[in-house]
């Protein structure tokens, strides 16, 4: 409805801004795209081993995400790929967050017997300080923007696996800097979390590509200076 008394409309992903164009938002020349920047050079994570301490695991391998337990967040289908992945695999799953899909999470890792194998830690107040505690980050959406969460992951220098929907694989290219899968397919969720787990040089690559990425596209410096451009 305000859109016509913009003179610029800023998108923060390319699809963002093909999404505003196509439903003629405003005009194309008045819709720009300034990516989220991350001032990563003062980021604070904690060591890993402290941060596993406090989420109560001492070894082993940890896959982890950090999320709001809302239906966009498609959390429900991280669960149903973990209880895909062979016994062979070893590791635990911790679910950082809170919200009102809470008891739906509960009943399905009940159902499934993974109480086990996934912890829902709760609201955990700047939750991006333990990002180093996992061996791999999973972010299962369905609906997204630009999401933090992996721009915070890229930082920590953690292995990404995330769904392909908007903004995320102008984030991540998949197989050079993380894993893409399609959303709401644990099938596909779960072999992706496999071949991470089981292809740690691939991992690290993915990991070390993806920091790259992130200081060459996502820094903080660079959004202030285009914004400032643009005003």
């Amino acid at each position: 409805i305000s859109a016509p008394f913009k003179n610029i409309i800023i998108t923060n992903s390319e699809f963002d801004r093909y999404l505003a164009v196509k439903n003629k938002i405003a005009k194309p020349d008045k819709i720009i795209t300034i990516y989220n920047g991350l001032d990563f050079d003062n980021l604070k994570f904690f060591p890993k081993k402290e941060t596993r301490k406090f989420l109560g695991l001492k070894s082993g391998v940890l896959v982890g995400t950090i999320a709001n337990f809302y239906k966009n967040k498609g959390l429900e289908y991280l669960i149903l790929a973990i209880a895909k992945i062979s016994n062979d695999h070893e590791f635990h799953a911790v679910i950082v967050g809170d919200g009102p899909e809470k008891e739906n999470l509960e009943k399905l890792i009940k159902k499934y017997n993974l109480e086990y194998k996934i912890s829902l830690v709760g609201f955990v107040p700047d939750a991006y300080n333990y990002l180093k505690a996992f061996d791999l980050f999973v972010l299962p959406s369905v609906k997204e923007g630009q999401p933090w969460t992996i721009l915070e992951a890229m930082a920590a220098e953690t292995p990404i696996v995330a769904t392909n929907i908007a903004g995320i694989p102008e984030m991540i290219e998949n197989e050079k800097s993380g894993l893409l899968v399609e959303p709401a397919d644990p099938q596909a969720l779960a072999l992706a979390i496999e071949k991470m787990l089981t292809h740690p040089s691939l991992a690290q690559e993915c990991a070390k590509n993806a920091l790259t990425v992130l200081k060459e596209k996502f820094s903080l410096v660079d959004m202030v200076r285009k914004n400032e451009e643009l005003f």
